[in-house]
């Protein structure tokens, strides 16, 4: 990396005396230098390593991988063979044995330049080795930490090479607990390298999925690795740096001279999933003297900012190329579509801004992705009826000759039919969409199974669950209404059902719907063969889609358990279930008797309505869960106790509540069930219930003396609220203590008298 070092100068005069400043070659510098300088010492070693041997090769133009040995219980040490230029001897004793010399300050297809990253080893240990293959030369040389803490190298052994090619490996031990933070180090640092080095043994090294790229980008697919690939990221060299888009946001200067990059780079810092790499040349980033961070320079930002600048003209021009391209706006919108959908999944930031930037754009005077409202029309007619009263009504002008549903991805697939909807509005804001459009069939009729046609095609096609659906009904394909709608979605392409082929499985006979019977233990209708409407008598409910028609909402078997507790109802555990397609049936027979409305008036006639002021009144009660259980345990033998005391009267309170509780559980319960009316019968009942429940002064009073009751008897004996679950021995230490005070109480009330 070539360092540029600004040129300064200043003119002094009139000094006394002058020195330069130094710096002590001692063991404390070189700690602070070496081993003070990293945060995360094991990745350091590997990234600052890999990147020379990473060096090495470059200036060999050598493509091939270079070695890593990774450390392991069984052979704990680490290694890393080049296979480039290699030192000579004078290279290795004076440039790799001093801090801030280099040899590659003044190229910029090197990423070192610091003099820095040779010497990282010593962050984890005192000495390492390094061996050296030039030519027909093989040198071993050992690296230390002397006595005073300063770093030495020695000559340890000078050979001919054995025909081993050029290159340089650094080598140092180990510890067995470190080994797998060496791992994770050299599974992190070997994302950033396009040409994987060759390892000793499996390392689960993350491959980027690249999905879309352009000059110098490229978005990936992020499935795992570290939390920060997820923002975009810069690749300096082979070198991964995660970019601080808040900082360069905060940074750039010409917000205004680039609102779309400003714009761009601000949408993927609000989107936590924008995975990127963009790659720089060396010498256009600065980084920090430990190489951890990126150092946000003048140049820089600049750098950065002109990436994105680069991304956004590359889209701007495929945008256009897009839109030219296209020959009706549905098509257009479609490969706008598809190009912002490249980056929904891997870079939900790009994505975004791509479809804000779509929406400024058109296609013959009409928005790109705008939504597409269709609105019926009315106009005010106003007739006399027979009685010469005037009546005014609204007819619809506009999309009344045609219908229309639209379904969002595999809802259709759900829908055991499909009603089509005449609402005053339909919206479709621009998705993947099927079209089908429906022409009257024979004699007028509706296509026979038209629904299990549109889903076999679109299973056939396999859309079913990635495209949206919209299924128009039109009297013909040149009624107005159904252009005028057609022209405002944008063309699209369209199949129509009366052309699908007929799937396969459907009956050629008309399907006859079977009877069912209820099952009241799991509250299901189960298939019934064995009806006979004549022989048989009985209760029926009819059913509608598998359901009784008018009890919808409400659980059959709880609702006949209540009325049956009742006694509003005898044996009526034995329900037959009619299809409405079948309900020709009943007229075989007088026998059968519909169970709805003698539900309804059971119903009616066992709920007790006056019990709403019960359930109102007491939730004025709140008792503390402690002392509830205080009261719950101590004893009952209320003839050990003064009938007149505030512990007597407490429980028979307490037992007052207990009743009065169950009787609200009770109207709770069965208020439950008053869906099984109808409409106007629950508006009336909630009217009663309204009525009745806002007060009862009898039972207000009644509730005020339990509250008053049970909050004195606290009063009265303090120490209950000591012990809310009393076990045995102090149940009958509570017991004695009850007595005692209400003896106290009366000797004291005695004393006043007298």
């Amino acid at each position: 990396m070539k360092i540029e070092t600004a040129e300064r100068v200043a003119e002094f005069a009139g000094f006394l005396e002058e020195k330069s400043f130094t710096i002590a070659a001692n063991g404390k510098a070189f700690r602070v230098l070496i081993d003070k300088l990293y945060s995360n010492v094991h990745q350091a070693i590997v990234r600052e390593l890999m990147t020379n041997a990473w060096d090495a090769h470059v200036s060999a133009a050598n493509l091939k991988p270079f070695e890593i040995h990774v450390p392991t219980a069984f052979e704990p040490f680490f290694s890393i063979r080049d296979f480039g230029c290699a030192m000579t001897h004078s290279e290795v004793m004076n440039v790799y044995s001093t801090i801030f010399e280099s040899t590659k300050d003044a190229r910029d297809d090197q990423v070192g330049a610091w003099g820095l990253g040779s010497k990282t080893p010593f962050a984890y240990t005192d000495t390492f080795g390094v061996q050296v293959w030039l030519d027909d030369r093989h040198r071993v040389y050992n690296v230390f930490i002397d006595a005073t803490g300063v770093p030495k190298i020695a000559l340890a052994l000078d050979e001919e090479n054995d025909g081993a090619a050029n290159g340089v490996e650094v080598s140092f031990p180990v510890g067995v607990k470190d080994a797998g933070l060496f791992r994770t180090a050299l599974e992190v640092v070997s994302i950033g390298f396009e040409v994987k080095p060759k390892f000793s043994g499996s390392l689960n090294v993350l491959e980027l999925e690249k999905r879309r790229q352009g000059a110098g980008w490229f978005t990936f697919v992020y499935s795992s690795g570290p939390t920060w690939l997820k923002k975009p990221v810069a690749r300096v060299g082979c070198v991964l740096y995660p970019i601080k888009l808040d900082v360069v946001c905060d940074l750039i200067r010409d917000k205004a001279t680039k609102p779309e990059c400003w714009q761009l780079l601000s949408s993927v810092h609000g989107f936590p999933g924008t995975p990127m790499i963009l790659d720089f040349p060396i010498s256009s980033i600065e980084v920090t003297a430990n190489r951890e961070d990126l150092y946000y320079s003048e140049r820089t930002v600049k750098s950065i900012v002109d990436r994105f600048e680069t991304i956004v003209q590359e889209m701007k021009a495929e945008f256009l190329a897009n839109i030219k391209k296209g020959k009706t706006l549905y098509e257009v919108n479609m490969e706008v579509l598809e190009v912002c959908e490249m980056f929904a999944d891997v870079a939900s930031g790009v994505s975004s801004y791509l479809r804000d930037f779509a929406r400024q754009q058109s296609f013959k005077g009409r928005k790109l992705l705008h939504k597409i409202v269709f609105r019926h029309r009315y106009k005010t007619v106003e007739e006399k009826n027979a009685a010469g009263e005037a009546v005014i009504y609204r007819v619809p002008t506009r999309y009344n000759s045609i219908q229309f549903v639209y379904y969002l991805g595999s809802k259709f697939i759900r829908q055991p039919g499909l009603q089509f909807c005449d609402s005053e509005e339909m919206s479709w804001t621009p998705r993947v969409t099927d079209f089908f459009v429906e022409l009257p069939g024979e004699k007028g009729k509706r296509v026979p199974y038209a629904a299990r046609r549109i889903r076999h095609e679109r299973n056939e096609a396999g859309t079913t669950v990635r495209h949206d659906l919209m299924w128009i009904k039109t009297p013909s394909l040149s009624d107005p209404h159904f252009v005028k709608m057609w022209i405002g979605l944008g063309r699209p392409p369209y199949k129509l059902v009366n052309d699908l082929v007929r799937p396969p499985g459907i009956p050629t006979e008309r399907y006859i719907t079977p009877m069912r019977i209820y099952n009241s233990n799991a509250d299901t209708w189960e298939r019934y063969d064995d009806f006979d409407v004549e022989n048989d008598a009985g209760f029926y409910v009819m059913l509608n889609c598998g359901l009784p028609e008018h009890i919808k909402s409400v659980k059959l078997c709880d609702l006949i358990g209540f009325l049956e507790s009742k006694r509003a109802i005898h044996n009526a555990r034995h329900i037959i279930g009619i299809p409405k397609s079948r309900k020709s049936v009943l007229s075989k027979s007088d026998q059968w008797i519909d169970m709805v409305p003698v539900l309804k008036a059971a119903y009616r006639k066992a709920l007790n309505v006056k019990q709403a002021a019960v359930s109102f009144s007491v939730k004025e009660i709140t008792i503390d869960k402690g002392d509830q259980g205080t009261l719950e345990r101590l004893n009952r033998k209320l003839g050990r106790f003064d009938p007149a005391s505030p512990f007597v009267q407490a429980i028979k309170a307490y037992d007052r509540l207990g009743a009065i509780e169950a009787t609200a559980a009770e109207f709770k319960s069965a208020w439950n069930h008053r869906w099984v009316l109808d409409y106007e019968e629950r508006a009336k009942l909630d009217e009663e219930y309204n009525a009745l429940a806002k007060s009862d002064p009898a039972l207000v009073s009644e509730i005020g003396s339990i509250k008053s009751a049970i909050e004195g008897v606290f009063q009265a004996y303090p120490l209950l609220q000591k012990v809310p679950y009393p076990d045995q021995d102090a149940l009958k230490a509570l017991d004695d203590y009850i007595v005692a005070m209400d003896c106290f109480r009366g000797a004291l009330a005695s004393g006043l008298q007298k």
